[in-house]
């Protein structure tokens, strides 16, 4: 027969049950159905040996499960930072990608824009070249007009010039007349003046002459 069971620590037990990865929970409904056991029929040693190798094998169990799937759970996270890390560098690979292709096409287009820009200066230059030529020809046109008007006002200048002088040979060909034939009256007048003045003065002398007589 055996030996009287000893008294149940439950808070020892609960603590037990919690260290080897029960929840609070599961620890809490374990230690309260084993009181439960032991509270209704006193357990010989032998039960509670049986029952200390139960819990011993079902706690190994679950540490087990526990390993396993703390194992599995780190072969998944090692396995997702693999994966993402292929992901990542493929993602960098298909940004390389699209950068070299977006870098390729920005130079094409670069290359097509600097080709336009300079066939638009080359068609600039040749248009300010026509202008520049066209505006020569003109500007010599223009010179030769002046110059011709220039001729033809020197040549109507000269003419006014000759048409002054003579005209003013003339006016002074007719005052060297004019002044000779006033100088020829005053001369006239002046004769007949004396004539008068002669004959006016002699009749007085001979009046005197008879009066004195």
């Amino acid at each position: 027969m055996g030996q009287p069971q000893r008294a149940f620590d439950t808070l020892a037990y609960l603590n037990q049950l919690k260290g080897a990865g029960f929840s609070e929970k599961q620890a809490t409904a374990q230690t309260e159905a084993l009181f439960a056991i032991l509270d209704d029929r006193l357990l010989t040693e032998k039960d509670m040996r049986d029952i200390e190798s139960n819990l011993k094998q079902d706690m190994h169990d679950r540490e087990m499960r526990l390993n396993t799937n703390m194992h599995d759970m780190e072969s998944r996270l090692k396995q997702d930072m693999h994966d993402m890390k292929e992901d990542l560098k493929q993602d960098m690979h298909d940004m390389e990608v699209g950068l070299k292709q977006d870098m390729h096409d920005m130079e094409i287009r670069l290359t097509y824009d600097i080709k336009q820009l300079d066939s638009n200066i080359k068609e600039v230059e040749t248009k300010l070249s026509q202008v520049e030529v066209r505006l020569g020809a003109e500007i010599k046109d223009v010179e030769t007009r002046l110059s011709s008007d220039i001729q033809k006002l020197d040549i109507k200048i000269t003419h006014v010039e000759d048409k002054l002088s003579a005209e003013i040979k003339d006016v002074e060909t007719r005052l060297s007349h004019d002044i000779k034939t006033t100088k020829h009256d005053i001369i006239i007048a002046l004769s007949r003046l004396m004539v008068v003045l002669f004959t006016a003065f002699s009749g007085i002398n001979f009046g005197l002459i008879k009066f004195m007589h």
